[in-house]
């Protein structure tokens, strides 16, 4: 008897095994999967975590905070994040590295609970979990969210039909025109279309002005969650509003916030609006991709006032200087002006290009794995928009194969304003490995400046 109990015992251990790895197949490749794919290539020892709805993601940029406070940072942001993912996520976080500040991003959407038949805003909240293995907090994070199917908890069942979707599709690919960095993205700069299409479907919504007097009890149960589990752990919270144009979202948005905010302030949470400094950061429509999200220049202006707030109130998980923060960070590379073996910097030193194409200096350097980023620099108020060009050389197969001649080009906008000088940047997808011959060209045919980068070092690879 004893026997067949424990073959039992090993079959279902065997069986459960082979569920969970076979579930990892069934994961949809989005933007989640690929943020938690990058969360798990760096080391766990992050000092401010970032969590949110898009309107974390596309504002709070892990670079400026590192910089300008010393501490390392990930924005684990997600579309439409419900604050019971939140609980969920920060719990997790919480277990893997030693946290010494926890940033929220509530927004009006962000604690509205999710009934049953809300498949649409579950699904963005399942594309984040999905990533994490089963676990009782997983079972009770998707009962919260409407789901009471523990086996729906499992990829391998709930996408089951979806097999030969995502078996034939490839990974996530990132854009090129996506601004990545430690799980906060959004666009270099801003898009008309996008900006048209996204305030077209705000003005649809038929309830947006009506006023909201007050919230749930479940709403504020799910903040209340938040604040005892940072009390529990003993860790600062902070909670933060984006800034979004208020007069396209509506009164019933502004009345959300308000209502937020009046809770939050009656807990003693620490709570920044940051529409409220709407004119002192200078915002307008250019510092945003679409109405709800800033891009990264105005992403940068948001982040920077943050890190202030931080230095300013939470000086006791501040260190005195920069230990752990990546070498690949954009503005650490413009603070040191030096170049390493992961970093070409070109010093531009032709007059004419200087009074011309206002370029001062050009950096290329690795992001992660095979993205790379293009920094210009230029004068202030000058450099604000160039054509650019990248052009190099591959080879398929042996010494005789033909060799292929790559062009990419891109108008740069949206440029960036950093430390009394304009910069326009781009990310791009290279295998430094399998091209030879790499230039860049930068601006018009007439005056075109042109830099060769005949080799590279093995650690930009």
């Amino acid at each position: 008897m004893k026997k067949f109990i424990a073959k039992v015992l090993f079959f279902l251990g065997f069986f459960l095994l082979l569920i969970i790895k076979l579930s990892d197949y069934f994961i949809e490749r989005k933007i989640d999967y690929f943020t938690f794919d990058q969360y798990k290539k760096i080391d766990k020892n992050i000092d401010i975590a970032i969590f949110g709805s898009s309107h974390a993601y596309a504002t709070y940029d892990p670079r400026i905070l590192e910089v300008k406070t010393g501490l390392t940072a990930f924005n684990y942001g997600s579309a439409l994040q419900n604050t019971n993912t939140t609980e969920f996520l920060i719990k997790n976080i919480i277990n893997e590295n030693s946290l010494k500040l926890i940033v929220v991003d509530i927004f009006s959407e962000s604690i509205k609970e999710i009934i049953p038949e809300n498949n649409f805003n579950r699904n963005f909240q399942v594309n984040v979990l999905d990533n994490y293995g089963f676990s009782l907090n997983k079972i009770r994070t998707f009962k919260n969210i409407g789901e009471p199917k523990i086996i729906n908890t499992i990829p391998l069942f709930r996408n089951h039909s979806k097999w030969k979707t995502l078996f034939t599709n490839k990974d996530y690919s990132l854009s090129e025109d996506v601004d990545y960095y430690n799980g906060f993205h959004t666009s270099f700069a801003y898009d008309e279309k996008i900006w048209k299409k996204h305030e077209a479907g705000l003005k649809k919504n038929k309830y947006k002005d009506n006023i909201r007097k007050s919230l749930n009890d479940k709403e504020k149960a799910g903040l209340k969650k938040l604040l005892t589990i940072a009390k529990t752990k003993n860790i600062p919270i902070l909670f933060v509003c984006s800034p979004f144009f208020q007069e396209i979202r509506g009164k019933q948005t502004i009345s959300y916030q308000k209502l937020i905010k009046d809770f939050l302030v009656e807990n003693k949470a620490d709570y920044i609006d940051f529409n409220e400094y709407w004119e002192s950061l200078k915002l307008n429509k250019w510092h945003f991709v679409d109405p709800d999200h800033l891009n990264s220049k105005g992403a940068l202006k948001v982040s920077s006032l943050l890190a202030d707030y931080i230095l300013k109130n939470y000086i006791n998980v501040i260190r005195k200087e920069v230990k752990k923060v990546s070498k690949n960070n954009r503005y650490l590379i413009i603070n040191n002006r030096n170049e390493s073996g992961n970093i070409k910097k070109i010093e531009i030193k032709d007059s004419t290009i200087n009074n011309k194409l206002y370029v001062e200096r050009v950096y290329f350097y690795k992001v992660f794995s095979n993205r790379y980023e293009i920094l210009i620099e230029g004068k202030k108020n000058e450099l604000k928009t160039l054509n650019t060009c990248l052009e190099y050389k591959t080879q398929k197969g042996g010494v005789n194969s033909s060799v292929n001649i790559v062009k990419k080009c891109k108008w740069l906008h949206g440029y960036l304003e950093y430390e009394n000088n304009n910069y326009l940047t781009y990310q791009v997808d290279l295998d430094l490995k399998k091209i030879k011959d790499f230039k860049i060209f930068i601006g018009p045919n007439k005056d075109k400046l042109l830099i060769n980068i005949p080799e590279f070092t093995n650690e930009l690879y």
